[in-house]
């Protein structure tokens, strides 16, 4: 595949970073050909860093003819900027839009124009782990999985893992929820570690869904999360998901291959940068035993999950605007938040919501 051109939408941001991350580490494959930005203080600073020209209208945008955009500012201008963009006639690869309520969100679908041009940088399915396990389901290891239980990441993010990890779709759910707040020593943020020792009061939610499928099937989430646990050492990411035939957590899988035997083997990442291995750390494959679950697209780039991710969803944005399949479209995008909605209002309530109809599931 030649060179992916894009544009950035919002480069300062904390988000906005990985993509120029994954540009500058593999420009073979990817290429920020231009940002967008109206601030003349801010653009100076983009420029400066990251050496990309700046566009501070959309006609000068589009003279560097991105094949799409990446827009990736705060939530409040997300909708609006997206509808603009492809008023304009841009593909645009957007980081999620957080929604203050339902309405919000059903205002946002209903105001993209053709939502074929927007696709979502929903990201966590290509991270190692959750990619090697997503594999395994593919390959039939766990059988029919029918409960997942999460806690790895927080909204929308883990409504996208639990409907990926049960293969759900649109299916309506229900959501009961709680809340409670535990003591817990702060741990570093986006910024590094704290100044000196502050004991918060972290903000714990756990919530069931239940996926109500054709001919009266269920399948169930378990949603557990804390404020803490993106960053914390002492706040282990924890995930387990449950299948007919076998059962995975972060760490290994076992299965029954037929009724009188079983297995049971670790799930072991490959990585580099360890003892006399001088390459800098990095993932290069997760295993089951002798089979490969995941390996890096890109070996020889040293880049963390994260980054990988990224790159993948950028990959698979190229593909999709040069006539390639859906990489994550607007309604998964929609419903994903829209459980995530359902989930912090049942939580923050502590009682039990039903999914309506939406307007992405007709």
């Amino acid at each position: 595949m030649k060179t992916i051109r894009f544009a950035v939408v919002g480069a300062k941001g904390w988000r906005a970073q990985f993509y120029f991350r994954a540009a500058r580490t593999l420009p073979e494959s990817f290429e920020i050909c231009a940002v967008y930005e109206t601030d003349p203080a801010r653009a100076a600073v983009i420029a400066e860093n990251w050496g990309v020209p700046i566009a501070d209208t959309w006609d000068a945008l589009r003279s560097y003819a991105p094949e799409f955009l990446v827009v990736s500012v705060r939530g409040a201008a997300m909708p609006g900027l997206i509808a603009e963009a492809v008023k304009e006639g841009f593909f645009v690869l957007s980081e999620t839009f957080w929604p203050r309520d339902v309405e919000a969100l059903e205002a946002f679908y209903r105001a993209v124009p053709d939502r074929s041009r927007v696709q979502t940088a929903e990201q966590y399915r290509f991270q190692s782990h959750h990619a090697a396990l997503l594999e395994a389901i593919r390959q039939g290891l766990l059988g029919d999985v029918g409960q997942a239980q999460l806690s790895v990441c927080h909204g929308y993010h883990a409504a996208s893992l639990m409907r990926l990890y049960l293969g759900v779709g649109l299916a309506p759910f229900t959501v009961t929820g709680s809340r409670m707040t535990t003591p817990t020593l702060q741990g570093p943020g986006r910024a590094g570690w704290a100044e000196k020792e502050t004991i918060r009061q972290d903000e714990q939610d756990l919530a069931t869904v239940t996926f109500d499928l054709p001919n009266g099937r269920r399948k169930w989430a378990l949603y557990d999360w804390t404020d803490e646990s993106y960053f914390s050492p002492i706040r282990r990411p924890r995930l387990l998901l449950r299948g007919d035939r076998g059962e995975a957590d972060e760490r290994s899988l076992r299965r029954m291959p037929d009724e009188k035997s079983s297995v049971e083997l670790p799930l072991l990442r490959v990585a580099g940068g360890a003892g006399g291995d001088l390459t800098p750390p990095c993932v290069d494959a997760v295993y089951w035993g002798e089979r490969c679950l995941f390996r890096h697209p890109w070996p020889g780039a040293r880049l963390s999950d994260e980054e990988i991710a990224v790159a993948c969803v950028l990959r698979d944005m190229g593909s999709y605007v040069r006539g390639g399949k859906p990489c994550y479209s607007m309604e998964d995008s929609c419903q994903d938040q829209y459980l995530a909605l359902m989930i912090r209002e049942a939580c923050r309530e502590g009682k039990t919501l039903t999914s309506g109809k939406m307007p992405w599931m007709a």
